[in-house]
């Protein structure tokens, strides 16, 4: 079996070529899990292919990412979470590709502010494509311990919403609405009451808390108690059995 592998000579130059070539997937390993992550991996440099330097730059609107950014996330992800975790010795290909390629996960550190990913010139993107040609030589080893380990090892949910990270970050949230710190520096906490400010009561059911702090909430709750049924938000139809 053959995956697909492209090249695009110039990164500068106003015109390109593509070029496409076979890459024998057994390179990658003879254990099925490694096979399809060879096929995957082609895929998507296939899907890239025809874009220039100039093309894979782009990026449409806020919301949407260049292509080359995503080819460069993808790399970042394996190398993050894969070698980082898994490879003796392990040395990132580039310290700044950390925070440069990390979209929404804020448990590993900090992001480079997805609407000006398409003002990221440098890296190039055949230096992308070296950078990510290197990674997938590199988690080969790995890739075959994780798919041969009898325990199945995953990685565990995140808890906190992208976007509710961003309303948090964005808005300054520190706490839910109506709380505040005294600031006695002994965090004690006050809320605003209908009988007015009074101390906070860790027993008494919680109001005035948007969406994504009582998502966080539920997820962060599962995560304490492994084994057990994941926590969730009620959906309306449930609340509306639940209040009839």
């Amino acid at each position: 079996m053959a995956g697909v592998s492209a090249g695009v000579p110039s990164d500068t130059s106003g015109t390109f070529a593509v070029t496409m070539h076979l890459v024998p997937i057994s390179h990658a390993g003879g254990d099925p899990l490694s096979q399809r992550s060879a096929q995957v991996r082609a895929q998507t440099l296939a899907l890239a292919a025809p874009l220039g330097g100039a093309d894979a730059q782009a990026q449409s609107m806020p919301d949407a990412s260049p292509a080359k950014w995503h080819l460069a996330h993808v790399t970042w992800f394996f190398e993050t979470f894969v070698l980082e975790r898994f490879e003796p010795g392990f040395k990132p290909h580039h310290p700044a590709y950390r925070v440069l390629f990390n979209s929404f996960y804020n448990g590993v550190g900090e992001q480079d502010p997805r609407a000006q990913r398409g003002l990221v010139t440098r890296p190039s993107l055949a230096d992308l494509r070296a950078w990510r040609a290197a990674v997938d030589e590199r988690v080969a080893a790995p890739l075959r311990l994780l798919s041969l380990n009898p325990l199945a090892p995953v990685y565990p949910p995140q808890w906190p919403l992208a976007a509710g990270w961003d309303w948090v970050r964005s808005q300054r949230i520190e706490a839910p609405l109506y709380w505040r710190c005294d600031g006695t520096g002994a965090d004690v906490w006050r809320v605003f009451t209908l009988h007015g400010e009074v101390p906070l009561d860790p027993h008494t059911p919680i109001t005035h808390i948007s969406f994504f702090e009582a998502d966080a909430y539920a997820r962060w709750s599962s995560a304490q108690h492994p084994g057990q049924p994941p926590h969730r938000l009620p959906t309306e139809a449930e609340w509306e059995n639940a209040a009839a």
